[in-house]
């Protein structure tokens, strides 16, 4: 037991403290009304069950009452099993201060008799003395065996007998104060119940106690008349003494009462891991090969369900037997691949030896409680599902697991709860609680939205991705308060304010000619939101954007993709106000002096010569050239199609736009100025492409995150110029600066190989990131060239087909990538990862090269795929010494072998055909050469030793026919 209490704090499924007792609960002995809040509930619950401590009549326990050295003598002689037949002889003692403690003469008088209870040495055993942690730690070795002459023992006392005692485990689970209380004296004796006696020599020899079948000797086997029923898996039992829901799919040894109940789950051999499982052979079961990896991503395992042992027949021979567990219930599992699932297996070194047990946690129902959930506690149910209750309607606590919180009553409103039904007993089977509750700023979201980072900390969402019963979204830079679950993720969130800019690209806006239309807008954070609005006119907006700003356009809101716009949002979430201001009078004219206001410029009328300046001229007939002052933290919305409206579709940074103090922007550009500066900017995203040497990467994915300007950007994962890219450390300039280069590009972006051309901003954030489109080898997002011949030899060829044929060059400081698909064989899986390759490239592996500078060494990146290929071998071929034919007149045939040595998976004989009557063939281990040949001349054979991998060798012997 004592095991069982300190191995569960390393399983996923734990059992907090072993103590599941609430207010309206009972227990499985004779009514103790007040260990429910005990964190030594089950101690108490086993020891009160065998008769080693009682309660008062009242029914109390009295659990932080003080226990004396008498009461104490009472426990260790009751555990021991001593009858009070027994005890009848034990009539007095030598103890000279038991006046008053009659009733504990008998217990005294025994202790003393075996050396359990020495007393000061002056006679005295202080009976009404409250004895301390190390008193009681020695009288239960001593009632163990260990007496002071045994060698176990190092030191003297008090440290030999505490050293002892902690390797035992007899301090485990129990308070750290000097004195014994009620619960900590059960919890010590409990935890000393299945250690194993010990019998001590004279000579201090120390030796474990057996019985006849070999098994350890423990207090409950050797006088409390418990059956040791051996090792085995635990299932749900609802007659045990204890609860065995938090033991269930463990294998373990277990103990049953005098009435045939479980009394105790014993050293449990089985160690239990959570992982994703990832089905090899999708037939629904455990086969050879399929693995799961830990939740950390440490580890993987492969599970074999044919070829580890069922300890429950100790046989290796039948598969899918181990112990299978659905919500606790013994139900047969369908595997799905990517689900998690809790592997109770035999580890060594990491490495699994034995499957016991495979249990599948499902959620019936989950919520952030409420009052009303709380309510229904106490009719014995929690979100629709019921708990086990007594013939009282009282909740049974050993009935289910609870998770997250002691008691039923720490589950608070606001709780995040998810419960497990049994459906064999259709009884609630756990309970999972998170009180947890985090505030802060989303600074970065993974590639799926499924991970967000919050005051330096990742956090999962839990409960299959889900906002509680609604979807979530992108909330990158946002302030959100997080409800957890028990396992720390994400169960619900709440915004509780946004950071947006409030500058934005209108996409469109409602068409009705009403007031109070919605708007959708492009937004600085690189995503697009539909708002609701309060402006009293659309049709002073519809002018205010459509005719100022393209006066040529028209009152067509179909082109509002490049319009520019300053909003507000009131307490309600509306836009409430616009920049340029839209008033209930007059009108707003094109800014053309400067002030503030839209400006517009055609394809090629504006220059950009610095960070700071944007020279623009009025497309108004006549109208002068603006220099605009630019405001280098201003917004910049780029496009990628040239249109007389181009439409939004990501953002760059001022920094990122290419400058030139006479050339043109070669697109449309549109800028919004406010206080005498342009704060927002439309240009093309030919425009930004940054302003350093040109790098190369290959991509694997990326994750949502706020760049070191504060803008949402993506980070990406992957291999920049041979080295990978550390965490968080090459960001982009905006969100969609890759995105626009997987959309121009061909496949399907970081799902397939591509290769990637950067350029950086001033800031170190990538501006720019161009696909490449034209490897010498292989397709840009499609299939490699499998190589035919093992390539990359030193003289700097890739080499293809037989016997080694050249098909192109590599730079002598080429870069190699070894790309890693989620399934090894199919580059159509996906990309998992890539990472540097220093290897021979064999045959039956893929490649993709790029050239990707203009001189003529060849190759300046390869990319390698495995393809299943790990090793090689080189086929040999030797034929033996040429030998000669003779034919006379035509008579009879003639038989040549030739001894041949060679290594290959194949063995294939030509001849030349040069003289009617001549065949050459494999026979076992030579080349049989026959020939009914009428006329002399010669044949060359050639044999062919083919390997797995297609490489070849070749030997050739020419024969001479007389």
């Amino acid at each position: 037991m004592r095991k069982v209490l300190s191995l569960v704090l390393v399983l996923a499924l734990v059992l907090s403290s072993f103590s599941m007792a609430f207010a309206a609960e009972t227990t499985a002995s004779a009514g103790l009304s007040d260990i429910d809040s005990s964190a030594n509930g089950q101690a108490i619950e086993v020891a009160n069950n065998l008769g080693i401590v009682t309660g008062n009549p009242d029914g109390t326990f009295q659990p932080e009452k003080a226990v004396t050295r008498a009461e104490f003598a009472a426990m260790i002689t009751r555990a021991l099993g001593i009858p009070d037949s027994a005890l009848a002889g034990y009539t007095s003692t030598s103890f000279k201060d038991t006046d008053g403690y009659g009733w504990a003469v008998p217990y005294l008088a025994f202790c003393q008799s075996k050396g359990i209870m020495l007393g000061d040495g002056a006679g005295n055993a202080m009976p009404g003395k409250t004895i301390n942690t190390n008193e009681a730690a020695t009288m239960i070795l001593r009632g163990l065996g260990y007496s002071a002459n045994s060698s176990a023992l190092i030191g003297v006392w008090p440290s030999n007998y505490v050293s002892m005692a902690q390797d035992l485990g007899i301090y485990d689970d129990t308070a750290s104060a000097t004195n014994v209380d009620k619960q900590n004296a059960a919890q010590m004796i409990y935890n000393a119940l299945s250690v194993q006696k010990v019998q001590v020599a004279a000579d201090g020899t120390t030796t474990r106690l057996v019985d006849a079948n070999n098994a350890a000797v423990t207090m409950l086997t050797s006088g409390l008349n418990c059956d040791d029923n051996g090792y085995g898996i635990v299932s749900y039992d609802a007659d045990a003494v204890i609860s065995t829901v938090g033991h269930v799919g463990e294998y373990a040894k277990t103990y049953d009462n005098a009435d045939g109940d479980i009394i105790s789950v014993d050293d449990v051999k089985s160690t239990a891991i959570v992982g994703t499982f990832v089905d090899k052979v999708t037939i629904g079961t455990l086969d050879t090969a399929d693995e799961f990896t830990t939740d950390n991503g440490d580890t993987t395992y492969t599970i074999d369900a044919n070829n580890y042992l069922n300890k429950n027949t100790d046989t290796r021979t039948a598969a899918n037997t181990f112990g299978q567990f659905v919500n606790g219930a013994a139900k047969t599992i369908t595997f799905a691949d990517g689900k998690d699932y809790t592997f109770n297996v035999g580890l060594s070194n990491k490495s699994v030896q034995d499957l016991y047990s495979v249990e599948e946690w499902t959620v019936d129902a989950g919520a952030k409680v409420v009052a009303g959930d709380l309510n229904s506690i106490a009719d014995g149910s929690l979100l629709g599902y019921d708990f086990a209750t007594d013939k009282n309607d009282n909740i049974i606590a050993k009935s289910f697991e609870l998770v997250g919180v002691a008691s039923l009553d720490d589950i608070k409103a606001d709780s995040v709860v998810y419960v497990y039904s049994d459906s064999v007993r259709d009884e609630i089977s756990k309970v999972s609680v998170g009180t947890e509750v985090v505030e802060g700023t989303v600074t970065k979201v993974n590639a799926t939205d499924s991970e967000w980072t919050v005051g330096g900390k990742v956090y999962a969402f839990g409960l299959n991705g889900s906002n509680g019963s609604s979807s979530y979204k992108n909330e990158l830079n946002n302030d959100v308060k997080m409800y957890l679950d028990a396992d720390g993720d994400i169960y619900k969130y709440d915004v509780t304010s946004g950071s947006a800019k409030d500058y934005a690209s209108i996409v469109t806006y409602d068409v009705g000619g009403t007031a109070d239309g919605n708007m959708k807008l492009y937004l600085a954070d690189d995503s697009k939101k539909t708002y609701a609005t309060d402006i009293d006119s659309f049709a002073r907006f519809e002018a205010l954007v459509d005719n100022v700003v393209f006066p040529a356009a028209g009152d067509d809101t179909a082109d509002f993709g490049s319009r520019l716009i300053g909003y507000s949002l009131n307490s309600d979430g509306e836009i409430d106000g616009t920049y340029p201001a839209v008033s209930t009078t007059g009108t707003v004219t094109w800014g053309d002096n400067a002030a503030d206001g839209w400006y517009t410029a055609g394809v090629t009328t504006a220059i950009m010569p610095s960070n700071t300046v944007l020279k623009v001229m009025s497309p108004l007939a006549g109208g002068p050239a603006v220099n605009l002052v630019v405001d280098p933290d201003a917004v910049v919305f780029t496009y990628e199609t040239p249109a007389a409206v181009p439409v939004v579709t990501g953002i760059s940074k001022v920094a990122d736009i290419e400058k030139d103090a006479t050339a043109t922007l070669t697109g449309t550009v549109e800028a919004l100025v406010r206080d005498g500066e342009v704060v927002a900017l439309i240009v093309s995203e030919a425009d930004c492409t940054g302003s350093s040497t040109d790098s190369y990467a290959v991509v694997s994915g990326t994750s949502q995150a706020v760049n070191s300007a504060g803008d949402k950007a993506l980070v990406l994962e992957g291999m920049i110029d041979g080295k990978k890219i550390a965490d968080d450390s090459v960001y982009t300039s905006g969100t969609g600066t890759v995105a626009g280069a997987i959309v121009s590009g061909v496949g399907s972006g970081y799902e397939t190989v591509n290769l990637y051309k950067l350029k950086y901003n001033d800031d170190n954030n990538i501006s720019s990131m161009t696909q490449q489109l034209a490897p010498v080898l292989g397709a840009a997002g499609g299939a490699g060239t499998v190589v035919t011949a093992n390539g990359y030899t030193s003289d700097g060829y890739i080499k293809t087909g037989a016997n080694g044929a050249t098909l192109t060059a590599v730079a002598d400081n080429a870069v190699f990538y070894e790309v890693v698909f989620e399934t090894p064989t199919s580059n159509t899986s996906g990309v998992d990862e890539y990472k540097a390759f220093n290897g021979t490239i064999y045959a039956g592996m893929e490649v993709w090269a790029y050239d990707t500078d203009s001189d003529t060494d060849g190759a300046d990146i390869i990319i390698i795929s495995k393809n299943g290929i790990a090793t090689y071998s080189t086929p040999t071929v030797t034929l033996g010494t040429a030998a000669t034919i003779t034919t006379a007149s035509a008579v009879g045939t003639q038989i040549c072998t030739l001894a041949y040595t060679g290594t290959g998976a194949t063995v294939t004989v030509t001849d030349t055909a040069a003289v009617a009557g001549f065949t050459a063939a494999v026979s076992g281990s030579a080349i049989v050469v026959t020939s009914a040949a009428t006329a002399a001349g010669t044949e060359t054979v050639t044999v062919t030793v083919t390997d797995a991998n297609s490489n070849t060798a070749v030997d050739t012997i020419t024969l001479v026919i007389n």
